[in-house]
């Protein structure tokens, strides 16, 4: 075979490749620096609420909030930047925001648990916050995860309007009608976490620090 022979089968199979992983889903061998990082096993816990008004006031806990752990990988977080970012540029993105984040984390799941023998069963873990809005992870491998907790309520529109302007967010000027049936509102606290072997790591999360707010339906 010639060389520029060889040079078009080369090109060829680099296309072939390259349209065989579609962009922005990682390949299997991809999620290995999501397996492979983490190490002896550590412990997260941490405490969701509402702040009230007064600094001086009692903070509300919020109980019943899903809390997911993933192994973090920064094309993930990515994906999901760019989700909250585009929110804001137009009432159609800024009401399928919540639904396409749990769309993104559906299907890195199950990636997770189509790549490798020890599937997503000890990789993604899942707690609900508890009466006091406490949540707790043991013997967590060390390494980087990414935490996800959602709270889905009822969508009270005044009160959503005034907790959605509490916290600095223009959302509201986009929710109208919707022919799709009422919207609950999904609230979201997206966090990268460093933890390290044997350590105790603490998170408070609260209402004004939500990663996204807005509509699902």
């Amino acid at each position: 075979m010639g060389a520029r022979a060889a040079r078009r089968l080369g090109a060829g199979m680099v296309l072939i490749l390259t349209l065989a992983v579609p962009a922005g889903r990682p390949a299997a061998e991809d999620l290995a620096p999501a397996r492979g990082a983490l190490g002896p096993p550590g412990l997260l816990w941490g405490r969701l609420a509402a702040e009230e008004e007064s600094p001086d006031g009692p903070w509300t806990p919020l109980a019943g909030v899903d809390v997911v752990v993933y192994p973090y990988l920064p094309e993930v977080l990515a994906d999901l930047e760019r989700i909250r970012q585009s929110a804001r540029e137009s009432g159609r993105r800024f009401e399928t925001a919540a639904a396409r984040v749990q769309e993104i984390l559906r299907g890195y799941k199950k990636r997770l648990e189509g790549g490798g023998p020890e599937g997503a069963g000890g990789l993604v873990r899942r707690q609900v916050t508890d009466p006091m809005g406490v949540f707790l992870f043991e013997d967590l491998p060390s390494g980087e995860w990414l935490l996800v907790a959602t709270r889905i309520t009822p969508y009270a529109a005044a009160a959503g309007r005034e907790s959605r302007k509490r916290a600095g967010g223009r959302e509201s000027r986009f929710l109208g009608p919707s022919r799709r049936g009422p919207a609950q509102e999904a609230e979201m606290w997206i966090v990268r976490v460093p933890l390290s072997p044997g350590e105790r790591h603490r998170l408070l999360l609260s209402d004004r620090a939500r990663w996204l707010a807005g509509p699902l339906r």
